[in-house]
């Protein structure tokens, strides 16, 4: 999968084997809320308080997840399971050899007993002119492929790279 930006920073377009399967919105420039449309649903995350560390799911008017921050953790992911189980799940970013690489990896794991690894995202920035991403996503079990997993791990990688790209926050 891959992740193609149509807008710069306000659209993008998630596309499996060259095939539109959602299109990701930011309606605000200044706001970090997403909207994703995603075979005839439509999700969003909202921020629940001022301070943005808290994050609402939202698929047709329910809740159907949240991200919660906190000092300890980081970024934690919580989705409702079919059987309406809440799951955890961590984004964890692998570290380069380099220090100064403009690429970067990110793996969704599951935060069960034993950490099962979801997805992983390779992140690539190049500088030309102006800035170019290149961001793909790949399933560790292509059946167990979830698209909103996927728009989740992507909100939760911009959350870690604009908090690596502080001054406060150094992993």
């Amino acid at each position: 999968m891959k992740l193609n930006t149509i807008k710069y920073n306000k659209e993008y377009q998630l596309t499996d084997n060259s095939k539109e399967v959602a299109r990701i919105i930011k309606p605000k420039w200044y706001s970090s809320d997403i909207q994703c449309y995603l075979k005839n649903k439509t999700f969003s995350i909202k921020k629940v308080n001022f301070w943005g560390t808290y994050y609402n799911i939202i698929e047709m008017g329910d809740s159907i997840g949240e991200i919660k921050w906190s000092f300890k953790c980081g970024y934690v992911l919580t989705l409702k399971n079919s059987d309406g189980k809440t799951i955890e799940y961590k984004l964890k970013k692998v570290s380069s050899e380099k220090w100064n690489t403009s690429q970067k990896q990110y793996i969704l794991q599951e935060n069960d007993h034993k950490i099962k690894v979801i997805l992983t995202i390779n992140y690539k920035i190049t500088f030309k002119w102006k800035s170019y991403e290149n961001i793909e996503i790949f399933f560790s079990d292509n059946s167990q492929i979830d698209y909103l997993k996927t728009i989740c791990s992507l909100f939760l990688m911009r959350k870690q790279i604009s908090l690596e790209n502080s001054s406060v926050y150094h992993n």
